[in-house]
């Protein structure tokens, strides 16, 4: 399972707009203040998350997952690649990349977390990341790892063995 995560940190203020004798209407105002690029690989024996600060397109997506997945190639052949489907996934470049591989490339529709077991550890992240309340670019870095050092393989394997069951009710219900 693969998936690209962005988690950003926001400045919210309330301006209020209204003519004199009218009800105050709540407009919120939201400004970037800090964020973090992640891209993260999840199988049953292993798992990877990397934080990237390129925008990425075929290439450098192509050379990403080479990168990181370059020394489990052998263990990983053979394997479905599960991912969400965006252009960088479809790419030709891509599907060669896989086929040399022999990767099989499956895609879910976006953002699927009872298909894509990753988008449950996104979840989980992003939640311990929220409870950690950063204020800074250094302090939302620092609780960006301090929640994937807190994953464990036992946890990445219970988000797999939760979208298998899923998968198994899909097809059996057709």
């Amino acid at each position: 399972f693969e998936d690209e995560c962005y988690i950003g940190l926001r400045n919210t203020q309330q301006i209020v707009w209204c003519k004199r004798g009218e009800p105050t209407p709540k407009k919120t105002i939201s400004s970037l203040r800090a964020h973090i690029n992640l891209i993260g690989f999840i199988w049953w024996d292993g798992y990877i998350f990397y934080r990237f600060d390129q925008w990425l397109n075929s290439d450098s997506y192509c050379e990403t997952v080479d990168l990181l997945l370059s020394e489990h190639l052998p263990q990983l052949n053979g394997y479905l690649y599960v991912s969400d489907g965006i252009k960088w996934h479809r790419s030709a470049q891509f599907k060669q990349w896989c086929h040399q591989y022999d990767i099989e490339l499956c895609e879910w529709p976006g953002y699927s977390p009872d298909f894509n077991a990753i988008e449950l550890v996104w979840n989980i992240v992003k939640q311990n990341v929220k409870m950690k309340n950063p204020k800074s670019q250094g302090e939302l870095e620092g609780a960006v790892d301090e929640a994937i050092d807190e994953l464990s393989l036992n946890f990445i394997q219970a988000c797999i063995g939760k979208t298998q069951k899923i998968y198994q009710q899909f097809v059996s219900s057709y």
